[in-house]
């Protein structure tokens, strides 16, 4: 059975000098389009793409480089990145510290004594003992 893999555009968004953000659809050429905020851009591809393809405008995914301006535009992407990786330590973190609760209670430690140990309220370590674990 052959999976249908959903079509995937790249976009260009760049800010004006009068706040305006020009919307480029780069898998078409001078389709183009403006969106008054950020949080628009989608939503203003979307709509001039599937006009263009007349399907759906849920029916692809999406690709939105922003460009703003000068150092920006660096700045913004190492941000983006460190987001990245504080949400991937974050999840790790959680994984050790749920794996060494449980392996704590099963030394027969206590939920307060665990929470003590792994500087979280014990509240906490109970809801960590008492969720399922992975896998």
């Amino acid at each position: 059975m052959a999976m249908n893999s959903r079509r995937r555009y790249r976009i260009s968004a760049q800010r004006n000098e009068r706040g305006w953000w020009i919307v480029r659809v780069l898998d078409f050429r001078h389709v183009v389009t403006q969106a008054r905020r950020a949080s628009e851009i989608e939503e203003m591809a979307r709509d001039v793409i599937a006009l263009l393809e007349d399907v759906p405008p849920d029916s692809f995914d999406v690709d939105i480089t922003h460009r703003v301006a000068g150092d920006l535009d660096d700045d913004i992407a190492e941000a983006r990145r460190l987001r990245r990786e504080a949400d991937d330590l974050s999840a790790r973190s959680r994984e050790a510290t749920a794996d060494v609760a449980r392996r704590l209670r099963d030394a027969g430690l206590s939920v307060r004594e665990i929470g003590a140990l792994l500087g979280i309220a014990h509240q906490r370590a109970q809801q960590i003992l008492a969720a399922p674990p992975p896998g």
